[in-house]
């Protein structure tokens, strides 16, 4: 490995590290926006069905 390659290696890195911690920042902000509300939305009719044939813990981890 020469010089330049490990020049270039390093850049890479660090410029992939900043899109990896840029890319944490939103995913963990997306989390954070009513993910209740979410479920309820677009799963509502799914969970009415399952709680006909699941207890209330097995909801709460298909939920999470």
């Amino acid at each position: 490995m020469s010089l330049y390659d490990l020049l270039y290696d390093i850049k890479d890195r660090i410029k992939n590290d900043k899109h990896l911690k840029k890319f944490e920042i939103e995913r963990n902000a997306l989390s954070m926006i009513s993910m209740p509300i979410l479920n309820s939305r677009f799963f509502g009719q799914v969970d009415y069905v399952l709680k006909e044939f699941l207890i209330p813990i097995i909801l709460e981890k298909q939920r999470a």
